[in-house]
């Protein structure tokens, strides 16, 4: 056994790191704090997304498969609340990812048979609640909210409501989340230069058409390299007006992608790209001088 003291700020960076990795299936990720004994997890608002990959249940097992292979423990699952999400990936017993997935509106059943300590309490709260045989979220439901309020304070009542859709609990997501954000997959990593830009063309091409058909022009956009090995490299350009001539905005991003790392082995490569167009301004067509 080899023990090494524990580097919180370092395990804060890794998790922003995980969270900006998961970026790929969402724009919508948080990292949440740490946990006493170590553990943390990021949020992801995977609304609208799961169709991208197959559905909820495949997604699911796309990230945890993903996540494991570059040398994490994991655990996840999906509700349409937060809260419920946490408390079946900390606390369900089943490691089926179907059992994972909990059905629209149904939070209130797959909580039902969960410790209290699932609700994210603290370690006071949760031992109060277990002292007087409320063990289960269960216990929780037919009881009045006031003799709680006063006995346990407001954060219970306001956890379970989270958890169960009563109350809302918004995501503040890492990054902003753009309007002008487009996805290329690829079933095989690619590792050259000539495939990156490649790809990085096709995907100038798709926003261009786009920008046009609302006579729009992008000021600033970024490129992201998502790699197999769980890490992303990101370039960026700017402008001085805004465009939306391929040729042009190729040509921009030329010198960034000379600064990129291209060095994979074993293997390794970029499985996904993501353009994203921070800033667009107006721009009508113009008539060309003669």
């Amino acid at each position: 056994m080899r023990v090494h003291d524990a580097d919180l700020g370092a395990d804060r960076q890794a998790l922003a790191h995980l969270a900006e990795w998961c970026t790929r299936y969402t724009p919508w990720t948080a990292p949440e704090a740490l946990e006493p004994g170590g553990a943390g997890g990021v949020f992801l608002d995977v609304s609208g997304c799961a169709h991208l990959f197959g559905g909820e249940a495949a997604l699911l097992a796309d990230i945890v498969a993903r996540i494991e292979r570059n040398g994490f423990s994991a655990r996840a699952a999906i509700a349409d609340t937060a809260g419920a999400a946490w408390a079946v990936a900390r606390f369900a017993s089943s490691t089926f990812i179907g059992d994972l997935v909990v059905p629209p509106g149904g939070q209130r059943q797959a909580l039902a048979a969960l410790p209290v300590a699932a609700l994210r309490l603290s370690p006071e709260t949760a031992a109060g609640l277990e002292r007087l045989g409320l063990r289960r979220i269960e216990a929780l439901y037919p009881l009045p909210r006031a003799p709680l309020a006063r006995r346990f304070g407001l954060d219970l009542c306001r956890r379970l409501d989270r958890a169960l859709g009563r109350l809302d609990e918004p995501i503040s997501p890492r990054l902003y989340h753009e309007p002008w954000r487009l996805r290329l997959a690829f079933a095989e990593p690619v590792a050259r230069r000539e495939d990156v830009a490649a790809g990085l063309e096709q995907l100038l091409h798709t926003l261009c058409r786009r920008l046009a058909a609302e006579r729009q022009g992008a000021r600033r956009l970024v490129f992201t390299l998502y790699r197999t090995d769980g890490t992303t490299q990101r370039a960026e350009i700017g402008t001085s007006f805004p465009l939306r001539e391929v040729r042009h905005l190729s040509r921009l991003f030329t010198e960034k992608l000379d600064r990129l790392d291209y060095d994979f082995s074993f293997g390794l490569g970029v499985d996904l790209m993501v353009l994203t167009a921070p800033v667009v301004e107006p721009l009508e067509a113009a008539q060309a001088s003669l």
